[in-house]
Order: structure tokens, then C-alpha cells, then sequence
């Protein structure tokens, strides 16, 4: 939105100048212990509308090997630490793949 109003496509001449942290969203792993309910949910509506189960669209009824695509282009990827992605939050919580909590 700003490049358009500044009627740009890109800023060519603007160099970081300090490499960018990745950091994972709070909820990240606590939403995929959720999906489960979730997808229910949509499905059930969608039944109530008179539609089939099919015609709800969700990266996590495609399978795992979309799952895993869907993760590598949010980042979910990543390494954790220092020189990876940012695991702590900021009350001391290190959140960790597959949902597991540890307090640091």
C-alpha cells in the first residue's frame, strides 16, 4: 500500500542494515492442537448449509505433505537458538514444536 502510494513497485536503493530475526507467532503450536475441533466445526456448518464435507477448504485436510509446505512458507522450518529463530517469549516461555511448553 505505501509503494503504491508512493507510485513505486520496490525500493532498490534500501539496504538492511542488520540481518532480519524470524520469530514464531505465540500461538503457532498451540493452534494446530485446535485444528482438529475447528475443522468440525466448519464441516458441521457447511452440512447446515447444505453443502458436502468437500466444500471445506483447508490446507490441513490436504494431508501432511501440505501441512509440512504450509509450515516452510511461513518459517516453521527454521532453526531455533541465537543465530536461528527467536524461541522465548517474553514472560520466560520457550515455546517449542509439537505444542510442548518448557519454562526456561
Amino acid at each position: 500500500m505505501i509503494l503504491n502510494a508512493l507510485s513505486r513497485t520496490s525500493i532498490p536503493e534500501y539496504i538492511p542494515t542488520r540481518p532480519r530475526v524470524a520469530t514464531y507467532p505465540r500461538t503457532a503450536y498451540f493452534k494446530r492442537s485446535r485444528v482438529r475441533a475447528e475443522l468440525d466445526r466448519m464441516i458441521a456448518a457447511a452440512v447446515a448449509r447444505g453443502e458436502g464435507p468437500e466444500s471445506v477448504d483447508s490446507v490441513y485436510l490436504r494431508g501432511e505433505e501440505a501441512i509440512r509446505e504450509h509450515e516452510r512458507r511461513n518459517g516453521y522450518d527454521k532453526e531455533w537458538g541465537v543465530n536461528g529463530v527467536q524461541q522465548k517469549a517474553g514472560d520466560g516461555t520457550v515455546y517449542v514444536p509439537e505444542g510442548r511448553r518448557q519454562v526456561v
